[in-house]
C-alpha cells in the first residue's frame, strides 16, 4: 500500500495512524473472539453418554448427527469398561438425538 501526501498536516496525519492501526488491532482481536467462541461451539456439540446402567447404555448424537456410527464408537467404550461389547437396542424415532444401546 502506497500513501501519498501531497499536503501534510500533523495532527490530521496522526490521527489517520492511530485509525488504522486500531482497526487492524480490532481486527486481530475479533478474529481471536471468533475463532475461540467456534471452538467452544463444537466442543459443546459432541456426542456425550447421557445414561449408562450396567446393561445399558443411552448417548445423545453430536450436531451435527453423523449417525449411530459414531454414537457406537461411545457405547463400546462404555460397555468395554464392564467387559462387554455394545450393540445398537433401539433408535427412538427418526427426529430424536438418542441413541440406546445394549451392553452384551
Amino acid at each position: 500500500m502506497q500513501l501519498i501526501v501531497l499536503q501534510s498536516n500533523y495532527w490530521a496525519d496522526l490521527s489517520i495512524v492511530v485509525c488504522i492501526k486500531f482497526s487492524k488491532t480490532y481486527t486481530q482481536i475479533m478474529k481471536k473472539i471468533l475463532t475461540l467462541l467456534f471452538l467452544l461451539l463444537l466442543l459443546g456439540c459432541a456426542a456425550e453418554i447421557t445414561s449408562s446402567t450396567p446393561r445399558t447404555v443411552i448417548v445423545k448424537a453430536g450436531i451435527p448427527d453423523m449417525g449411530v456410527e459414531k454414537a457406537l464408537v461411545l457405547a463400546e467404550a462404555e460397555c468395554a469398561k464392564k467387559g462387554l461389547s455394545a450393540r445398537v437396542q433401539a433408535i427412538t424415532n427418526p427426529n430424536s438425538d438418542r441413541y440406546i444401546f445394549e451392553c452384551v
